[in-house]
């Protein structure tokens, strides 16, 4: 047996799923030993993903054709047509896009199993983004190749909740993902950060680092920025991640207007060393999303220690139950008033956020039993046998509590 992922970009700086997708795959070979190997579409001649590296994971790049926002890859499709055989599995990520339906056909013209990773795709929110192409995909193949997956993957129950809400009765494993926890428990010296980095040392950091794009709350964050500053301006925000929305000439300008150039900066993308840095320089994190099925950037940051702030819009509660930062409903008044309260806490608090924040992750979301979890999954796809607390197949919530841990 062995999974066949079929993603439209899985570069470093496509966010969650280049992290999420290869720490899976490995977390199935390493604990349940299942093979497997990532098909994607080339948008870049420099595309590198740090995790299919460090774990040898078969990656298989196909060039794109026609219109980007397609994602149409003859090669691809060649390509899985004539390697895809009796024995593997097709476990598509994302909707809307050619490789979805490429997954979705193929499974049914080869009669091999075709799980479905939903990714975030179809919350409300994102729904109403380009909701009439997305429209016009649900009703020409999206609904019906969902509807005949034999297996949905969400990470957490609102996005079951979400799948549910559209009809689709398809069986559904609710399994979150995990963070490399140990990875982020020998960040280098706050010294050495902040001159590696270039930043003054009389600073005080928080971190924004994600995609910079709407849906992760960066209009509302850049909007409360310049009157929080005024009031601390010990403060620096910093503002990490790949830009698709022309937001860099945004913030820039901000500053400009402002005139808090020492207390908002863009890093851009970072990786490896460069992101142990940012890490370790920051005292808190804050990602105020309007939506996440799981929101990797955030394990990772409470796994480092980072107290943090983020919305109803993701799946992560136990930031409330744990102490360690602030879970809060999206608005610009709640938003100003959860940061202007993690900037007012001592040493002492903020340390005990940050031993509170590590817990949580290290006690709850590990790759291992969540590749044990995708296995009952598998043998439910496989042989038709459920998987405890993992594969729902009716629409009543099941009534144990801790199935997403």
């Amino acid at each position: 047996m062995k999974i066949v992922a079929v993603i439209e970009n899985i570069d470093n700086e496509y966010g969650g799923p280049a992290n999420s997708l290869p720490n899976f795959l490995y977390g199935m070979r390493a604990e349940v030993g299942v093979n497997s190997i990532i098909y994607s579409t080339i948008h870049s001649d420099c595309e590198k993903n740090e995790f299919i590296d460090r774990f040898s994971i078969p990656w298989v790049r196909c060039q794109l054709a026609g219109p980007i926002k397609v994602k149409y890859s003859r090669e691809l499709r060649d390509k899985l047509s004539s390697e895809v055989s009796d024995g593997d599995i097709l476990f598509s990520n994302n909707l809307w896009n050619y490789p979805a339906y490429l997954a979705a056909k193929l499974a049914k013209r080869k009669n091999i199993p075709h799980i479905a990773s939903i990714r975030g795709t179809l919350y409300p929110w994102s729904l109403a983004q380009g909701k009439y192409r997305k429209k016009i995909a649900w009703h020409a193949f999206q609904k019906s190749a969902l509807q005949k997956a034999d297996l949905i993957h969400v990470t957490c129950i609102d996005e079951y909740r979400a799948v549910r809400d559209l009809g689709i009765t398809s069986p559904i494993a609710v399994v979150p993902h995990g963070i490399n926890y140990e990875d982020y428990q020998n960040l280098p010296s706050t010294t050495d950060s902040v001159k590696h980095l270039e930043l003054k040392c009389e600073k005080k950091y928080i971190l924004f680092m994600s995609r910079l794009h709407e849906k992760k709350g960066l209009d509302l964050l850049l909007n409360v920025w310049p009157d929080l500053v005024k009031h601390n301006p010990e403060w620096c925000l910093l503002i990490v991640g790949p830009d698709y929305s022309n937001y860099i000439e945004r913030i820039n300008h901000l500053a400009v207007e402002h005139g808090i150039g020492d207390n908002l900066k863009t890093l851009g993308m970072l990786t490896g060393y460069d992101k142990e840095c940012v890490l370790s320089v920051s005292e808190f994190f804050v990602l105020p999303s309007y939506t996440e099925n799981f929101g990797v950037v955030i394990g990772e940051a409470l796994a480092a220690g980072l107290p943090t702030i983020t919305t109803t819009g993701t799946p992560w509660s136990e930031i409330n139950s744990y102490n360690c930062g602030n879970f809060i409903s999206l608005s610009k008044e709640n938003l100003k008033e959860a940061l202007n309260d993690m900037m007012a806490l001592d040493s002492v608090c903020l340390g005990e956020m940050s031993n509170n924040a590590k817990s949580l992750i290290k006690e709850n979301y590990s790759w291992s039993a969540q590749a044990v979890k995708f296995k009952q999954a598998i043998e439910f796809v496989l042989k038709g046998k459920p998987a405890p607390n993992v594969v729902y197949t009716s629409d009543e919530m099941p009534p144990e509590v801790d199935i997403i841990k």
